[in-house]
């Protein structure tokens, strides 16, 4: 039963301009963070929780698979464990705080990322699927996200992260399968019955008796999948997202709240830490590559530092898009291991704000860091943007405008 709602205003809260102007043109250029690690469990966000629960050697604690994973620590946990586990970590691991902690660092938006257990009763998972040991449903976070984003005036990007069958064999679609993973296993039939559901519980229907219910006045938009690998066809992907959009359509979504067709939004994952190009960049190469007005080289795609201004002409290159960025970079792995802090600090800044300064100037429609936390034990700060704002990596300065001044 989706939760009650009041009558759908007719300026959103997050809405700029006049209603009769086109949706992209009332959308403010988001500047957001992702909620990684809260209703979507990766081994390196979450370390305590999997090292507080470790596969035992000598038993199959990985469920078979090459890597751990959400599912493989439901699986070595059994079902009652598990539940008791992870309600624990979702009630503790974000809250209202948190979201009014974003709107001070001057954001104005959040990606949540949800896997289709928290959304599907195991009785529809699908026949492949119907066995799998995920912990759900998440309604009531999902719920409690929507308001305490609207309370803090914050947009929410709902983000379907996880599909059935995965639509990858990475850890963070559910189940780290590694190569053994196929675009067969994705099951889409399954996927499309979690895009309907979301639609269906946050989408503004007219019932039988006349009454409506209201979208969530924080709700930005849907993202129907994340990350989908590669080796799916091009054909078969296409396929799924236009009956995707039909589906959230149908499911009461408004055309500006799913970013396809006409209203399409790309959702680009522009990291500098993965690839072998990354791995042999400089700093002072990867720098030259965020450099506004300076040209396009081509390459990227893991290719590395190979022109001046390379990425924000990429990104200008494709149109509206929405783009995931980190602090993580391959750079650090050169970086002298005793480097003065203050020099170290220094160029981790450098690149923050290097990435702010070229995706305004690139005109991206918005932007999401991931991630807005990870355990301290992780090791990986870079990661974490609360870590990087205390550390000074981060500025909210460089982004309370679109000018982004020094």
């Amino acid at each position: 039963m989706r939760p009650p709602s009041p009558a759908q205003p007719a300026t959103l809260f997050w809405q700029t301009g006049n209603a009769g102007d086109p949706w992209w043109q009332r959308r403010p250029k988001l500047r957001g963070v992702n909620v990684g690690g809260w209703l979507v469990l990766e081994p390196w966000i979450n370390t305590a929780l999997f090292r507080a629960h470790p596969a035992v050697a000598g038993r199959d604690g990985l469920a078979g698979d090459p890597a751990d994973s959400e599912y493989a620590l439901c699986t070595r946990l059994g079902a009652a464990t598990a539940a008791a586990v992870l309600g624990a970590h979702r009630r503790n691991w974000l809250g209202a705080a948190d979201f009014h902690a974003m709107a001070v660092a001057g954001l104005n938006a959040v990606r949540v990322p949800v896997g289709y257990w928290g959304v599907l009763p195991r009785g529809r998972r699908g026949r492949s699927t119907s066995s799998d040991p995920y912990v759900g449903p998440v309604w009531t976070h999902l719920d409690d996200a929507l308001s305490w984003a609207a309370t803090a005036r914050l947009g929410v990007l709902l983000d379907l992260h996880a599909h059935p069958g995965g639509q990858s064999g990475e850890a963070h679609a559910g189940r780290a399968r590694g190569d053994r993973w196929t675009p067969d296993d994705w099951d889409v039939e399954t996927a499309l019955d979690a895009v309907a559901a979301l639609a269906g519980r946050y989408g503004a229907i007219t019932a039988v008796d006349g009454s409506c219910s209201a979208t969530p006045p924080a709700l930005l938009g849907l993202s129907v999948v994340n990350e989908p690998d590669e080796h799916i066809p091009p054909d078969v992907l296409l396929a799924f997202y236009r009956r995707a959009y039909a589906a959230a359509r149908a499911g009461g979504l408004r055309a500006e709240t799913v970013a396809f067709g006409d209203n399409l939004v790309l959702d680009l994952h522009a990291y500098q830490c993965f690839g072998e190009g990354w791995a042999a960049a400089s700093l002072a190469d990867i720098l030259h590559t965020w450099e506004p007005g300076r040209g396009y080289a081509g390459g990227g795609n893991g290719s590395g530092g190979s022109g001046a201004g390379e990425r924000v002409s990429e990104l200008a290159a494709v149109g509206r898009t929405l783009n995931r960025w980190v602090l993580a970079s391959a750079w650090r792995r050169s970086w002298p291991p005793r480097a003065p802090v203050a020099a170290a600090d220094a160029a981790a800044r450098a690149f923050g704000r290097a990435q702010v300064t070229g995706m305004a100037a690139a005109g991206v429609e918005g932007w999401f860091f991931w991630t807005w936390k990870t355990d301290a034990c992780a090791a990986e700060p870079w990661w974490d943007f609360q870590e990087c704002l205390r550390r000074g990596w981060l500025d909210p300065e460089w982004w309370r405008s679109d000018a982004v001044q020094g």
